[in-house]
């Protein structure tokens, strides 16, 4: 492809989140740019309504009509100039992949897997270095370190590899971080919200257990009065927080109601066994609040930095939570922890992954 302006954009994703929402909203901030948007399913983990404008043409394959309204025949006369496709295997993204390099697009392939479950990662990486499974894609995007650590793995070259595929809403979250740490010395006597904040699904995989282990040894070792616990989410593990002194159960909230509770909160907690990524993350440290984070999350890789905006731990160690509680459970390092948290948050934003699929991948693919 000659080094043109890009201004025709593909994605094929799984569902579009809000997440990724944010994401093709920055795309769309830049003028002349049109999308072809697909996603496969609609049954995202959490309820959301995705809005676009009249350069952004929007499909859904889980309607029994997709296929007979010509979507591939239309994203084809479409010409992008860049697809982003999703490395969830799908027979039809497969062959788009290969259609659109065919035709002159950069293909690149867009995941959030992390080394994780040795039997499946070596057989993903007999797929890509034996097998070319990825043949038809010339970069990949991933979201941050240990993404860039499974496409090496599965055999992406070094120079091929790139960071920055998630983003959160920025314009919701991180003007309250922007107000929270404004006129720092005049605020430094204000009270800090003694509220310890997790925002997420309620079920094992994100260690809502060991959460609430932790934060009843906490309570019994602070010296003080405890803080808080909000937990905003649904699912099957909400029963065993009924009922447990100090924590508030809060429901499902809108990103808006939980931009709100991120104002309300003190330190925010993602204690996952594992999490590809967590976006929430992100959305806390826009928000300027101190994160305590699992090893088992992806962004804690990128976005939390030990003794600087928060603290990381091993996945499953309550004892080493309890701790952490204890310890940014101090207002004047809760303060200063998340100044930094809103520092860190600006490694991604919408405007940085329009740039990266718009200008930066195109570049480097052009001239390697």
């Amino acid at each position: 492809m000659s080094n043109k302006t890009i201004t025709r954009v593909a994605i094929l994703w799984q569902h579009v989140t809000g997440y990724v929402h944010a994401a093709l909203q920055g795309l769309l901030a830049v003028d002349g740019v049109e999308l072809f948007v697909v996603q496969q399913s609609t049954q995202a983990n959490t309820p959301f309504q995705a809005t676009f404008d009249h350069r952004c043409r929007f499909i859904e394959l889980d309607n029994p009509q997709a296929d007979s309204t010509g979507w591939f025949d239309a994203l084809l006369a479409f010409q992008p100039q860049v697809a982003l496709i999703t490395a969830k295997r799908d027979a039809r993204y497969l062959r788009a992949a290969r259609q659109l390099k065919q035709q002159g697009c950069w293909v690149v392939w867009g995941q959030d897997r992390l080394l994780r479950v040795p039997v499946q990662d070596t057989y993903q990486q007999l797929l890509g270095r034996i097998l070319r499974g990825w043949q038809h894609y010339d970069a990949a995007l991933v979201p941050g370190h240990k993404g860039a650590q499974y496409a090496r793995h599965v055999g992406f070259a070094e120079n091929r590899i790139f960071q920055g595929l998630y983003t959160c809403d920025t314009n919701l979250f991180r003007p309250i971080g922007i107000e929270r740490h404004a006129a720092r010395d005049e605020r430094e006597h204000d009270q800090w919200p003694a509220v310890f904040l997790f925002i997420g699904q309620l079920i094992e995989r994100k260690g809502i257990d060991v959460l609430l282990e932790a934060y009843q040894k906490y309570r019994t070792q602070c010296g003080g009065t405890p803080w808080e616990l909000w937990v905003v989410g649904q699912g099957p593990y909400a029963a065993h927080l009924e009922n447990q002194a100090g924590v508030r159960l809060c429901g499902f909230r809108t990103p808006q109601e939980c931009a709100q509770l991120m104002a309300q909160a003190g330190v925010f907690i993602l204690p996952s066994l594992w999490d590809h990524w967590g976006v929430v993350v992100h959305e806390a440290a826009c928000a300027g609040l101190p994160v305590i984070a699992s090893h088992g999350c992806g962004a804690a890789a990128d976005l939390v930095r030990d003794g600087f905006n928060g603290s990381t731990y091993p996945a499953k160690d309550v004892d080493y939570l309890a701790h952490l509680l204890g310890i940014c459970g101090n207002q004047q390092w809760a303060r200063a922890l998340g100044a930094n948290s809103l520092q860190v948050s600006y490694q991604f934003d919408p405007a940085r992954f329009a740039y990266l699929v718009l200008e930066y991948i195109p570049s480097v693919l052009q001239n390697t």
